[in-house]
């Protein structure tokens, strides 16, 4: 990687226990395709650092409440990850309660294992949902690419984001407790060209992260972190609520899909299992050029 070029790290968020899934292990545990589904992603990361030939910083959050089992497994899927990609140095925590509690977590991890070996005031990091296995290079391309072209003169923070396909209905009445009530007089279209579904990775610069979570910290008696679990569902509304950063929305992928219920994970099963998926993901992983891949030869399967 060029000199002038910051340096990338990684948090990928496993740490949820995933309770509207239903399953009786913490969601990223769960086997997809004969893996953990936290794997998907970190895999999918790793060989796109392997193409840039950089190397990066990995920090995993691990869900706190599973079985030893479950751990061990868990534990000897990122070694494997670690010897097959020595590009990466990969280092696991424990998650909190919430998603910013986990990410704060790996945010001090960050700080506390690998501050000699970082310049941290330049590094970008790009935080991930382990929920979303199916990371494309093209999606990292985009993002990385827009990091580098911004620089790191005011905050900014980037997010990958689709349209919103359907029609929006809003309740006119939000305190309203008929939340179930079929009357259309009750629910109002919203334009939809209004919104995006924000995905992620989200990409910042690592020192930005820091002081928003910081000074979330210094407001609130005591530091705990109880003053940011609710309030920030993810890194863009966390950085622009605190430091004012700019949010840049870039292209998504459907493929970028959260699991959260069980129609997902069986969606995610289909994709992940069959034959065809295998080689999708194999050839999307080695082009960086997905888009042509997809138009041409992904619709003849």
């Amino acid at each position: 990687m060029c000199c002038e070029e910051p340096e990338f790290l990684a948090i990928f968020l496993g740490g949820g226990r995933g309770t509207r899934l239903g399953a009786p292990l913490p969601k990223c545990l769960l086997p997809l395709g004969g893996q953990p589904l936290l794997l998907w992603s970190i895999w999918a990361y790793a060989r796109y650092v392997r193409t840039k030939q950089w190397k990066s910083k990995v920090v995993v959050v691990v869900p706190a409440h599973s079985g030893e089992s479950a751990r061990t497994s868990l534990r000897q899927a990122l070694h494997n990850v670690q010897a097959h990609f020595p590009e990466l140095s990969v280092c696991s925590v424990a998650g909190g309660e919430e998603r910013m509690d986990s990410l704060w977590q790996a945010v001090q991890t960050i700080q506390s294992t690998f501050s000699e070996s970082l310049l941290l005031a330049h590094a970008v990091v790009l935080v991930h949902d382990g929920a979303r296995p199916f990371l494309l290079p093209n999606v990292l391309d985009r993002l990385i690419s827009e990091s580098v072209r911004l620089g790191g003169e005011a905050p900014w923070v980037l997010a990958p984001a689709l349209p919103v396909r359907d029609t929006l209905r809003m309740r006119a009445t939000p305190d309203s407790t008929n939340h179930s009530s079929s009357d259309e007089r009750t629910w109002q279209v919203v334009p939809r060209a209004h919104f995006r579904l924000v995905q992620t990775p989200q990409v910042t610069r690592f020192a930005w992260l820091v002081q928003a979570f910081q000074q979330v910290l210094a407001g609130h008696q005591g530091g705990s972190s109880v003053a940011f679990t609710r309030r920030y569902s993810d890194e863009t509304s966390l950085l622009q609520s605190e430091l004012d950063a700019r949010v840049h929305l870039l292209d998504g992928s459907f493929f970028l899909w959260k699991i959260t219920d069980w129609e997902d994970w069986q969606w995610a099963q289909h994709l992940a299992d069959g034959l065809k998926a295998q080689w999708f993901l194999a050839e999307a992983f080695s082009s960086t050029q997905f888009g042509n891949f997809f138009s041409s030869e992904f619709r003849t399967l």
